[in-house]
């Protein structure tokens, strides 16, 4: 009993804590709503963008193949998600196929600067983008070309410096982490009475 309480608190724990070394978690649970959240973890290379470009911001490898013709985009309404410098939310996704390694591209509008520090958290806040295209209205429904659950891959700054990674996973919800810490709890008060009931020597 004791270890299994043990067990399943750690599981939950582990799921919590090995999105917390990336940059970015991506839900994509539900295509009509996915959630792209900013850790907070900071960057792991300096980046000063000079000016303002197409493709500030590029999730490698997002995608298993996507036509590049028509380089869709899809807008997020009430985006928080932003960099370090504050330059505004991101509220554009941009999507790159065959040809400039099947990526996710998040800007401001059509273009913007974006800074990165090894000082400072590299994203903050959140950006929800319907990836189904709103029936066509933002652009064509490409959800059946997402990575799978767990897959990781490099977040690069405009010139393509690797400024961290971003991992493909639903985030924990707080009554998740809630349910953890009340099982660590349990198990540590069961394994308490376990050992003192062990200890405890009969007339």
């Amino acid at each position: 009993m004791v270890r299994h309480l043990f067990a399943a608190a750690s599981l939950l724990w582990a799921a919590a804590s090995s999105q917390a070394a990336h940059l970015l978690t991506v839900d994509i649970s539900n295509p009509a709503a996915v959630v792209i959240d900013g850790t907070g973890e900071f960057s792991i290379a300096n980046y000063d963008g000079l000016t303002s470009v197409a493709r500030p911001i590029r999730l490698d490898n997002f995608f298993t193949a996507v036509a590049n013709a028509d380089n869709p985009s899809y807008d997020a309404s009430g985006s928080t998600l932003e960099t370090f410098n504050g330059a505004g939310p991101l509220n554009s996704a941009l999507v790159r196929g065959a040809g400039d390694g099947q990526r996710l591209i998040l800007r401001i509008g059509g273009s913007s600067t974006e800074d990165f520090s090894t000082a400072s958290p590299a994203f903050v806040g959140q950006a929800v983008f319907d990836m189904t295209g709103n029936g066509g209205v933002d652009g064509p429904d490409v959800s059946g070309f997402f990575r799978i659950m767990g897959h990781t891959g490099n977040v690069l700054a405009a010139d393509g410096t690797v400024v961290g990674t971003y991992v493909l996973a639903a985030v924990p919800e707080p009554s998740a982490l809630g349910v953890a810490g009340g099982l660590t709890c349990l198990a540590f008060a069961a394994w308490r009475r376990h050992k003192a009931g062990r200890s405890v020597v009969g007339p």
